[in-house]
This record gives C-alpha cells, sequence and structure tokens, in this order.
C-alpha cells in the first residue's frame, strides 16, 4: 500500500476517529468493523490469504511493507510538525513513557487487574468437573431427545460465554497500561490521539 492509498483510507469520513484506540482486536465480534479505519486498512493490505499465514513468506514481506510505510510516514509527520526525533526532547518523551508506564503498572488497578487474569484460569482449573458433569447431562439429553431441552443451544451459550472470558482475562490489565496513564495518583481518561 502506497501513501496515498492510506491517506485516502484514513481520510474516509464514514471512520470513526479514533476507534482503534478501543479495539480489543476481536473484528469477528465486532459490530464497528464497518467504521474502523484499522479494520479497512487490515483488511486491504491483508487480502491475500497467504499474507495471512505466519507461516508464509507473503506475511512477512507484507507486514515488512506496513512497518516500513509506518516509518516513513512517522517521519514525515515529524517533520511537517517540527519535531525532531533525534533531539535531546525526544528522549524525554520517551523518559516520560517509561515513567508513566511504570507508575501505572504499580497502580492499585493494574496488579489487581493481573490478579483476576491468573484467577481466571485458576477457576477454569477447577471447574473441569464440573463442564464435564454439564457435558454428560447435555449427551443424556441429545440421546433422550427430551421436548423442551435444546442442547445445541445450551452448548452454543456455554461456549460463547466462555470464549469471552477468556478473551478479556488478560485485557483488562494490558488496556490499563496502554489506554491509562496515571494522573495525581489516580487513573485518567483514555489518552488521546489528537
Amino acid at each position: 500500500m502506497d501513501k496515498k492509498l492510506f491517506k485516502i483510507i484514513i481520510g474516509n469520513p464514514k471512520f470513526i476517529p479514533g476507534i482503534y484506540n478501543y479495539c480489543d482486536r476481536w473484528c469477528e465480534r465486532c459490530p464497528l468493523t464497518s467504521r474502523c479505519a484499522n479494520y479497512a486498512l487490515c483488511e486491504e493490505q491483508f487480502a491475500d490469504p497467504k499474507t495471512r499465514d505466519i507461516n508464509n513468506e507473503a506475511f512477512w514481506q507484507k507486514l515488512t511493507e506496513v512497518l516500513q510505510l509506518t516509518l516513513d510516514m512517522l517521519k514525515e509527520t515529524a517533520e511537517q510538525e517540527g519535531i525532531d526525533l533525534n533531539s535531546p526532547d525526544a528522549e524525554k518523551v520517551e523518559d516520560e513513557e517509561r515513567f508513566n508506564e511504570e507508575t501505572a503498572r504499580n497502580h492499585d488497578c493494574s496488579p489487581a487487574a493481573k490478579t483476576y487474569g491468573k484467577m481466571v484460569d485458576k477457576w477454569f482449573d477447577s471447574a473441569k468437573g464440573l463442564f464435564e458433569e454439564k457435558g454428560e447431562s447435555l449427551k443424556v439429553k441429545v440421546q433422550l431427545k427430551t421436548p423442551d431441552a435444546n442442547p445445541s443451544a445450551e452448548t452454543a451459550i456455554i461456549k460463547d460465554a466462555v470464549e469471552i472470558i477468556r478473551w478479556y482475562q488478560h485485557q483488562i490489565y494490558i488496556k490499563l497500561l496502554k489506554r491509562y496513564f496515571p494522573q495525581q495518583g489516580h487513573l485518567s481518561g483514555p489518552v488521546s490521539t489528537k
């Protein structure tokens, strides 16, 4: 993809500015993919199935192109804004970013979110017997063809719930670190991308 096409996609008014800042990377379930420039760019860049397979050279070639385009555009934007990426100020910004991330990592919410992720694993490990029992119960319902029973729907509901819990169990911690920065001892709102 060249810069011109990239800018056309990004400039499309149908996309919600910055929506990808709240992304959970679960596009298959997201109702806003049609309004997300990041999704459109990924679909454009990785349209060929070969470019979606990490074991294929085409994937790595495409990823290299995307990273190079990103770097070129970053340099271009920095130049337009009068920012010297090699100046001491850039080092100061990096130091501030490191400080902010470390502070966020040590905020009460962050270790609690990390603990939650581990608790989810422990709960699922301890609940294996419950899942096995439920599986056997659903098998019996299928075999008996119980009226008013819908074991397929029950299975789908359980599978969906487990998928959602597992998808998000570690995202809370990650989002706290990446989307919020400490401000006077408490977490502030989302970081603006403007």
